[in-house]
């Protein structure tokens, strides 16, 4: 399992090359956390590609490589500075 917080300075084409990369080493679960616009997308890996989902605001996230976890983003973002 990946997760990668964005911070300003990466680019698009930058998520981009990464994304791939994950696809080809067929990492399981990558987790992209933009706290600027308090999104998180996720990548779950199935049969030689990504099943993508994204949450927002109050959403919890469960966790595929840990049966029965999941991640409230709500308690994430509270400890975040608020957005700009």
């Amino acid at each position: 399992m990946i997760i990668e917080i964005v911070s300003p300075s990466n680019t698009h084409g930058e998520l981009f090359r990464k994304f791939n990369y994950y696809l080809e080493a067929r990492v399981r679960e990558y987790w992209v956390i933009d706290p600027e616009s308090r999104i998180a997308h996720v990548h779950i890996y199935e049969n030689g590609h990504y099943i993508s989902n994204t949450y927002s605001d109050n959403d919890r996230i469960p966790v595929a490589v840990l049966e029965g976890l999941e991640i409230s983003l709500e308690a994430l973002w509270a400890r975040l500075p608020p957005a700009a």
